[in-house]
């Protein structure tokens, strides 16, 4: 696990049971919630990062660029430069990628025997959930060097709301007969219902990884 990457997860149940005569009522309650962070910068980075080249200048500060060669492009004929940068360098930025999740269900059922041979349940269950996911790239990262001002530093967001509920009625009749016939019959219904919205949106354009909130950025990225 990378530096940076972490889970935490939470959950709780809360059972309640009432009986009251013929009456039997349950509800239960199931709470989640968890926050993931994503390592900021991509692991693939360090492993082709050459472990030879000084990645850290007198002072103990990661340095940006690791080195740079000119090379011909034999296709345009014309001379290339190629970069190297620190993935340590981004790595002290302000960058994050994290995903939070929130959710409960909830299920009431009765139970109510009418009489011996006849008993009536019901159940009705409700859920929710909640997920947001938050990607941030600082506008001092070397993938950003060379850009326009209004282009560096992205803010990425996306959520997902989910709302679900359903229940069920039955109806139970069970007999024995002079000891020798069992008659039993069932009648019920169900219904349920689903429903969800994804929202995403990007801006861009920070001058400071320090104001990461999106209502700091300058503009949307192109064709958004």
């Amino acid at each position: 696990v990378m530096i940076g990457s972490d889970r935490e997860v939470i959950n709780e149940n809360v059972r309640l049971i009432y009986r009251k005569g013929k009456l039997s009522f349950t509800n239960t309650l199931n709470i989640d919630y968890s926050l993931a962070n994503r390592e900021s910068i991509a692991f693939s980075k360090f492993s082709r990062a050459n472990p030879y080249f000084r990645k850290y200048n007198e002072d103990g500060v990661p340095v940006m660029q690791l080195d740079k060669y000119q090379y011909m492009d034999i296709n345009t004929f014309s001379v290339v430069t190629a970069n190297f940068y620190n993935p340590l360098y981004d790595f002290e930025n302000n960058n994050f990628d994290k995903t939070t999740t929130f959710g409960f269900t909830n299920n009431f059922e009765l139970e109510w025997t009418i009489q011996k041979d006849l008993r009536l349940r019901s159940r009705i269950g409700i859920g929710k959930s909640e997920a947001k996911a938050e990607k941030f790239l600082s506008p001092f990262n070397s993938s950003f060097v060379g850009a326009e001002p209004l282009k560096k530093g992205t803010y990425t967001e996306s959520g997902t709301d989910k709302l679900n509920y359903d229940g069920d009625v039955s109806i139970t009749y069970g007999s024995l007969i002079k000891q020798a016939h069992m008659v039993n019959a069932v009648a019920g219904l169900r219904f349920s219902q689903n429903s969800s919205v994804f929202s995403e949106y990007a801006v861009q354009g920070f001058i400071d990884d320090e104001f990461c909130n999106p209502s700091f950025a300058l503009g949307y990225p192109e064709g958004s």
